[in-house]
């Protein structure tokens, strides 16, 4: 019912007349379900009328109104009055311009006249399919409950239209002030003013609270965003103009004269022994009140003991020192005893500055946290490669902790989880331990999993075209423009769920075309290629950088033809299946010779890891260094055995002769090559008697190496003892 303007004053606004048929067909009315979500604002009637109403489609009962209802719309009532709760009473309204604060005498009175009368004379649209058509399917849905609640429906842009147009009539200028109203601000004045009538209440779609107006621009602004987010159009992929990368792999010069003890210390430095030994005596007079003497030597035959161990596998580390099996290499360095007293101490961080669970900063890995960021700092500095990889890996263990994860992908279903990133060759850069959901993680605005690749991203040189690739669990959109944004290229596997909005074809569809069969979309403002390609089953991928083309085919079996066949592949797909083995060649090397020593210390297991991924680490530099030299390659166990006997230097053994101590030193011909040219430690002294130099054979001389334990000449003519220990 229209509502004429002149007979009606501004302190009365005539209540809605509704028949009980247009509410009939209101309730019968369906709409489909929700799909986008926007603000709407609710005129109420100042007469507005008190009764409960449920639609058809909830089963519920019929409304309850008032005497005064009955004569306005013509409904009986089928209820008493008293059925009706006095929260579900809304209270009526007073005059349109009641509860006017004091800081709205500023609005315009002209204005404010206008938008009233605007708002008193407004139609309410029927529910024809004609005047739907332009409704949103949520504001449909919103429309029929305000018809049914008697109230009055307005769109944002309707409400909008009557505040800044309220003759209806729109100019040219109008459209631009609409316009610029709508999508940009509302004047502050116009907006406390609108707020303060007592008709007007505004809601968000997603919940029943009021929204204040003033952040109505604001919301519907990123509303739209959320809305328009991701536009994916199948159109050709354009790779950035320069994807060639501006780094090199940088091999320093004195790696040329490094032995295996050297490259280790790259990654394990002597530094961090001397802090094992520190924290190692430290625990042994917390624990049990005992000096223990033990010295960096002491130390670094531990290490090497633990090394061999992994080389040579016995069912019990007292194996090692057993009469008539006994392992010279180690039991000539390191009695068992000491071995054992050194096992049961080391420790590596002073337990009284470990905080308390209920601390905030409470962190799990404290009792290994000196070790885990020394050997993370030291792989660091390394000079990186073009292609990396962030991935999974588990450290073996079945201790009953928290941090213990279960991945059934994983060749070590149980274990620690490490998330580590590699290059392709398999060297570690850098990694990071899972504690659990209780950790802090910044999810950096792209979640939680995501936010593991961006951390770990921060040591890759920006803006170099380095290549980064990762699975379907880092995987997102927003992960890979926000790389794309710091100059990482990348390319990865991807969860159909994350691809928001990217619709392509279904499974049955590339199934039909036949195993090679793909679709692709380009998410326009990002310039992000979305693949699905059809092998045994769908597989999607993103990428920033690889493209379609050129394509090329690859050698699948076919049960049906049993036989081999050839099929399309992207690639994009060829890409990633050729760089995303990193992490997984670092976990077959450190699985080679793992080293499996039991021990009760949960963080045991974790230093294991460690000085394994250190050894494999040095390897791989080793191995980089020779192939600059184009010199031949020692096999890892090779390079990790002369590692083991570099760090170990033979125990002197007390002996009993006429009841006097004297001490046995062990005689070798020469040392290993591992020991001969590290040149460190190597210092010359004096011996009771002379001995025929080992590098001329001819001289005779008491000048001795003492780390090698060989004569070597040492005089103005002749410097055998320099030449020597130069490789």
């Amino acid at each position: 019912m229209k509502t004429n303007k002149s007979a009606v004053s501004k302190d009365t606004v005539p209540p809605l007349e509704m028949s009980s048929d247009n509410i009939k067909k209101e309730n019968a009315s369906k709409e489909d379900d929700v799909t986008v979500k926007e603000e709407q604002i609710f005129i109420k009637d100042e007469e507005e009328l008190h009764f409960q109403t449920s639609s058809a489609q909830q089963g519920c009962g019929s409304q309850d109104i008032t005497a005064q209802h009955e004569k306005q719309d013509g409904l009986q009532c089928q209820a008493p009055l008293n059925a009706i709760k006095e929260e579900q009473m809304a209270e009526p309204f007073g005059s349109i311009h009641a509860g006017i604060s004091a800081e709205e005498q500023n609005f315009s009175s002209d204005h404010r006249e206008d938008f009233e009368r605007s708002i008193m004379s407004y139609e309410q649209p029927g529910s024809s399919r004609s005047n739907t058509e332009h409704l949103t399917e949520y504001e449909k849905v919103q429309k029929r409950s305000a018809i049914l609640q008697c109230r009055k429906f307005l769109t944002i842009d309707e409400a909008m239209e009557i505040v800044l147009c309220p003759d209806g009539d729109k100019s040219d200028e109008d459209d631009e002030e609409f316009e610029s109203a709508l999508h940009d601000d509302i004047e502050e004045d116009t907006i406390q003013h609108i707020r303060t009538l007592p008709n007007i209440e505004v809601h968000d779609g997603a919940s029943e609270d009021d929204i204040l107006l003033s952040s109505r621009a604001e919301q519907q602004r990123a509303a739209k965003n959320v809305i328009n987010e991701f536009k994916w159009r199948k159109q050709d992929f354009s790779p950035p103009n320069d994807i060639e990368w501006k780094d090199s792999l940088i091999v320093d010069e004195e790696w040329q004269t490094f032995s295996a003890t050297s490259f280790f210390n790259l990654i394990f430095d002597d530094a961090l022994i001397d802090l094992i030994v520190q924290q190692t005596k430290l625990h042994a007079l917390q624990k049990d009140g005992k000096e223990m003497h033990l010295e960096k030597t002491d130390m670094k035959c531990f290490l090497g003991i633990l090394l061999l161990t992994g080389i040579i596998k016995v069912p019990s580390y007292r194996t090692y020192w057993k009469k008539g099996l006994q392992l010279t290499a180690i039991s000539d360095v390191m009695s068992r005893d000491k071995f054992e007293e050194i096992k049961r101490y080391i420790h590596f961080n002073d337990n009284t500055q470990q905080k308390t669970r209920n601390d905030p900063d409470f962190d799990k890995l404290f009792k290994i946290r000196p070790i885990i960021e020394s050997v993370r700092s030291n792989c660091r500095k390394v000079s990186q490669e073009e292609h990396q990889v962030v991935d999974e890996q588990i450290i073996p263990t079945k201790a009953r902790i928290s941090l213990k994860q279960y991945n059934p992908k994983k060749p070590h279903k149980w274990g620690y989880k490490v998330i580590s990133r590699a290059g392709s060759s398999g060297f570690v850069y850098d990694f990071e331990i899972y504690t659990g959901k209780s950790q802090k993680n910044d999810d950096l605005g792209v979640g939680a999993s995501s936010a593991y690749v961006l951390r770990l991203a921060e040591g890759i040189p920006k803006h170099l075209n380095y290549k980064l690739f990762y699975n379907n669990w880092f995987s997102s959109v927003d992960l890979s423009s926000k790389l794309k944004e710091s100059g990482i290229l990348n390319v990865s596997t991807v969860r159909a769920n994350r691809l928001e909005g990217c619709i392509m074809e279904n499974d049955e569809k590339l199934q039909k075309e036949g195993r090679g069969s793909f679709d692709y979309r380009v998410e326009t403002n990002r310039n992000v290629l979305a693949v699905k390609w059809f092998d045994n089953k769908s597989v999607h991928l993103l990428s920033t950088y690889a493209g379609i083309t050129p394509a090329d085919t690859v050698r699948r079996w076919d049960k049906k033809l049993n036989k081999h066949i050839e099929i399309n592949r992207p690639f994009v797909v060829k890409e990633y299946n050729k760089f995303m083995a990193g992490v997984d060649l670092c976990d077959m090397l450190i699985e080679l010779y793992r080293i499996d020593f039991k021990s009760k210390k949960w963080y045991m297991r974790i230093f294991f890891y460690l000085l394994d991924m250190s050894v494999v680490n040095s390897w791989l530099l080793y191995k980089r260094n020779c192939q600059v030299l184009k010199s031949k390659v020692k096999c890892l166990s090779d390079f990790k055995e002369d590692l083991a006997i570099g760090l170990m230097t033979p125990r002197e053994r007390p002996s009993s002769v006429n009841g006097a101590a004297t001490t046995k030193r062990r005689k070798l011909s020469h040392p290993l090559d591992a020991v001969r040219f590290d040149n460190i430690g190597h210092l010359p002294f004096i011996a009771e008697t002379k001995q025929r130099c080992k590098f001329c054979v001819k001289g005779f001389t008491k000048v001795m190496c003492n780390k090698c334990n060989v004569g070597l000449c040492l005089t103005r003519t002749k410097t055998c003892y320099a030449q020597y220990h130069i490789k």
